[in-house]
């Protein structure tokens, strides 16, 4: 009898590790933020060719992000076409500067209390100026025949990676931001 119960709560205690690991890798995953033209018909798009950007100063990786958009818009099903295509990609790095939130702050405050209630003001002041880069990727999407852009989305991304590990970095935001291109209207 104890061995059933012991086994019972080895196989409570293994789900609930299991469960708790899934919602923190769930978790780091980064949401991408987008935005479209709602009067816009995504379903007549069918090909895609690129805008001709300006010459860039990290040429790795604008390439890789290139390719990166080409395997996913073709996962989609749309075609690659040099000259007359449906839409138009481009893309750029977007890199501000940022106050770095430490998690630490000095509060100070005053109050004081009445006989039918009470009034406080305070105040926090974080401790350290330290600054962080945020980097990330925009994709546009363009509507070939008018040059108006239809779509915008974005990812926040680590440029401080290199090598293989820039590679997969890049690769995976590509793949978030596009996947949620083309748009799916709502049914109400």
């Amino acid at each position: 009898m104890a061995l059933s119960n012991t086994s019972c709560w080895v196989q409570k205690l293994s789900f609930g590790f299991i469960a708790t690991s899934l919602l923190l890798l769930a978790g780091c995953k980064s949401t991408p933020q987008s935005d479209y033209d709602t009067n816009y018909d995504f379903n007549q798009l069918k090909s895609y060719s690129h805008l001709v950007l300006e010459e860039a100063t990290d040429t790795i990786s604008a390439e890789r992000i290139k390719q990166a958009i080409d395997t996913q818009l073709q996962a989609q099903g749309f075609k690659l076409k040099q000259g007359d295509s449906d839409f138009l990609v481009s893309y750029r790095f977007i890199t501000q500067e940022k106050p770095k939130s430490s998690g630490m702050s000095i509060g100070l405050g005053t109050g004081t209390s009445g006989r039918h209630g009470s009034i406080g003001i305070g105040t926090s002041i974080p401790v350290g100026e330290e600054m962080v880069t945020e980097q990330s990727i925009q994709i546009d999407v363009v509507d070939s025949n008018t040059n108006r852009l239809i779509w915008r989305g974005s990812d926040k991304f680590d440029f401080d990676k290199g090598g293989e590990a820039k590679l997969e970095s890049t690769n995976a935001t590509v793949a978030n931001i596009l996947s949620v291109f083309p748009p799916q209207k709502i049914s109400n």
